[in-house]
C-alpha cells in the first residue's frame, strides 16, 4: 500500500488504498472522511504493533509514521519475532532506503576520502604553500575533511533526497534523556576501554610490536597552535557527527534492514575500530562502537551516540592537550 514505509509488507486484511473524503476505499467502496478516519483508527489499533501505532489521517488520508495518533496507544508485542521489526520501524527515521541511493552515498564518501589524501600527497611532494609538511594547515584540512566533510556534504543531499531533516534524525524532543543515558553509558564502558587499552599495549609490547600513536594524536603533537583550535572542534563537533551519521545512522541500519543484526552489531563496531588505524585502541572502540550502537537503537536518533561521541574524543582531547602542554615546559 502507498505511504507504507521500512521493511514490514502491509499485514494481510488491511485496506489496499485508502484515499481522500469521499472518494473509493477497497474495493470501489465510497465513505466519508469521518467514517473513513475512524476505519483507519480500527485498523491501527489492530495492527498497531507493526504500524507502531503511528498512523495519522492528512488532508489526503495518507498514513503518516511521524506523529501519533491521538487517543491510540502503541500495542506491546511479547513474541519476539516481531520484536526486532518493530523496533527497526522506528529506527530507520521512518524511511525505507533505496540500496542504490545507500551505495552511491557510500561510494561518495570513500571516494572523496581517497581523493583527498591523493591530492594531500601529490601538493606536498609539489612543495605548494600550506603543503610542505604532514601538519601543515591544508595538509591537515584535507586529511580531516576528506572523509567527515564529504559525509556531513553527501548526507544532507541524501536526507533532502528523502526529505528527512536534521530533526527527525537526533530527535531533538527527547534530548534530556539522550543526554542522560549518554553520560551514564560513557561512565560505564570507560573502565572497560581504559582497561583494553591498557591491555592491549601490554600484549603488543609482549609480541614486539611497536605501539604507534594514532595519526589524530601525532596531528596535535606536532601542529601549530591554530591548527590545534581546529583540531578542536573537529574533534569535539566535526568527527563525532560525521561518524556516527556514517556507522551508526548509515551503515547499521542498512545492515539492519537487510535483516543482518550480527552484521550490524558487530561488522559495523569493527569497520568503525579498523578507520581509526592504530592498533592499541582497536578493541577499546569496537566496544566504545558496540555501545554507541546500543545507545542509537535505545532512543532510536542519532543524538545519544553523537554527544557520547563528542564526550569521549572530548575527554580524550583534555589529556593529550595536557601532555602536549607538558612536554613543551
Amino acid at each position: 500500500m502507498q505511504g507504507w514505509h521500512g521493511p514490514l509488507a502491509r499485514p494481510a486484511g488491511l485496506p489496499a488504498r485508502l484515499s481522500g473524503a469521499g472518494r473509493t476505499v477497497g474495493n470501489g467502496l465510497r465513505m466519508p472522511k469521518e467514517r473513513l478516519t475512524r476505519s483507519v483508527r480500527r485498523v491501527a489499533g489492530r495492527y498497531g504493533p507493526v504500524a507502531r501505532a503511528t498512523l495519522v489521517c492528512n488532508r489526503s488520508l495518507k498514513p503518516d509514521f511521524r506523529a501519533p495518533l491521538p487517543g491510540l496507544r502503541p500495542a506491546k508485542m511479547t513474541s519476539s519475532p516481531w520484536r526486532p521489526s518493530v523496533k527497526l520501524a522506528g529506527m530507520l527515521w521512518k524511511k525505507n532506503w533505496e540500496l542504490e541511493a545507500v551505495l552511491a552515498l557510500l561510494g561518495g564518501i570513500f571516494a572523496a576520502f581517497l581523493f583527498g589524501n591523493l591530492a594531500a600527497g601529490l601538493l606536498r611532494h609539489a612543495g605548494v604553500a600550506g603543503f610542505q609538511g604532514e601538519f601543515s594547515v591544508g595538509s591537515v584540512l584535507l586529511a580531516t575533511l576528506s572523509f567527515h566533510g564529504a559525509a556531513l556534504l553527501l548526507g544532507a543531499a541524501f536526507l533532502k533526497y528523502y526529505d528527512i531533516s536534521w530533526r527527525e534524525v537526533f530527535n531533538l524532543a527527547d534530548w534530556k534523556r539522550s543526554g542522560r543515558l549518554a553520560v551514564l553509558v560513557l561512565l560505564g564502558v570507560a573502565p572497560v576501554v581504559l582497561g583494553l587499552k591498557a591491555v592491549s599495549e601490554w600484549g603488543l609490547e609482549k609480541l614486539h610490536w611497536a605501539v604507534t600513536e594514532q595519526a589524530a594524536v601525532e596531528l596535535i603533537f606536532g601542529a601549530s597552535a591554530g591548527v590545534r583550535l581546529y583540531l578542536v572542534v573537529f574533534t569535539v563537533i566535526l568527527a563525532p557527527l560525521a561518524e556516527e551519521f556514517v556507522f551508526r545512522g548509515l551503515l547499521f541500519s542498512v545492515a539492519m534492514q537487510l535483516g543482518w543484526p550480527k552484521l550490524g552489531w558487530v561488522g559495523v563496531s569493527v569497520f568503525f575500530a579498523l578507520m581509526h588505524t592504530s592498533a592499541p585502541i582497536f578493541l577499546p572502540l569496537v566496544v566504545l562502537a558496540m555501545a554507541l550502537t546500543w545507545l542509537y537503537v535505545k532512543t532510536e536518533s542519532l543524538l545519544a551516540p553523537v554527544l557520547a561521541h563528542s564526550l569521549f574524543n572530548t575527554a580524550n582531547l583534555v589529556l593529550l592537550l595536557t601532555q602536549v602542554d607538558h612536554s613543551t615546559v
